[in-house]
C-alpha cells in the first residue's frame, strides 16, 4: 500500500463519527452540566436532553436584554479564541478539538454572563455598606430557575433609606419590590449596622 493510500485510509478513519462517538460527546456534555449545575441536572440532561435547553430558552425569553449582551459577548470571545488558537489546535487530535470546542461553547456564555452581571450590579452594590446589600452569582440564579423555583434570595438587593431595591435581569436595573419577604429583615439589619457604626 502506498503512502498516499495509507494517509487516505487514516483520514477516513479519523472522520468517522458514529453512535459511539455521539455517546461519548453526550457524556462529556453531561459532565459539564454536572460541574456547572449539579448531579440532578446532569441526570436530567443524560436521560432527557431536550429539557435543559428548553428551560434555558425560557430564561432567555424572560431576560432578553441580558441574554443578548451575554450571548453577543460570548460569540465575540469564541470567535477571538478560534482565530487565536486555530493554528495551535491544528496539531491536536480530532477529539481534543471537539471536546475543547464543546467545553468553550458551554462555558463561555456562563462566564460572559457572570462578567456582565458583575459589571452591571457590583458598582451599585459598592455604594452601600456591606450590611445593606447582598447578591448571588448568575449560576446560582440559573440553578434555581432551571429547577422551576424562585431563588431563595434575590439576584441582588440593596437598601436605600427605608427602601429595598432588587436587581432585575429583565430590566437590567434595581427596582422596588414590596412583595419581597426579606425586605423588613434587610432594612433592620442595615439600620442596626448603621447605628453601630455611628455609636460612640
Amino acid at each position: 500500500m502506498s503512502s498516499v493510500e495509507t494517509t487516505d485510509a487514516a483520514t477516513v478513519a479519523e472522520t468517522r463519527f458514529g453512535a459511539g462517538s455521539l455517546l461519548m460527546l453526550h457524556l462529556f456534555v453531561v459532565w459539564q452540566v454536572w460541574m456547572a449545575l449539579d448531579g440532578w441536572f446532569a441526570l436530567m440532561h443524560a436521560f432527557l436532553p431536550p429539557v435543559l435547553p428548553t428551560r434555558a430558552a425560557g430564561l432567555i425569553v424572560r431576560a432578553p436584554g441580558f441574554a443578548a449582551l451575554s450571548l453577543t459577548l460570548s460569540a465575540m470571545m469564541l470567535a477571538l479564541a478560534f482565530v487565536s488558537l486555530r493554528r495551535a489546535m491544528r496539531s491536536r487530535g480530532r477529539w481534543t478539538r471537539i471536546l475543547a470546542t464543546t467545553a468553550a461553547i458551554f462555558w463561555m456564555p456562563l462566564l460572559c454572563g457572570e462578567a456582565i452581571r458583575s459589571a452591571l450590579v457590583e458598582p451599585t452594590l459598592a455604594s452601600a455598606p456591606a450590611d445593606c446589600r447582598g447578591s448571588i452569582l448568575l449560576i446560582e440564579s440559573i440553578r434555581s430557575h432551571l429547577g422551576g423555583e424562585r431563588p431563595r434570595s434575590p439576584h441582588a438587593w440593596i437598601v436605600h433609606g427605608r427602601t429595598v431595591r432588587l436587581w432585575s435581569y429583565r430590566t437590567l436595573r434595581f427596582e422596588s419590590d414590596p412583595y419581597w419577604t426579606g425586605a423588613a429583615t434587610a432594612i433592620e439589619r442595615c439600620t442596626s449596622a448603621a447605628a453601630r457604626r455611628t455609636s460612640p
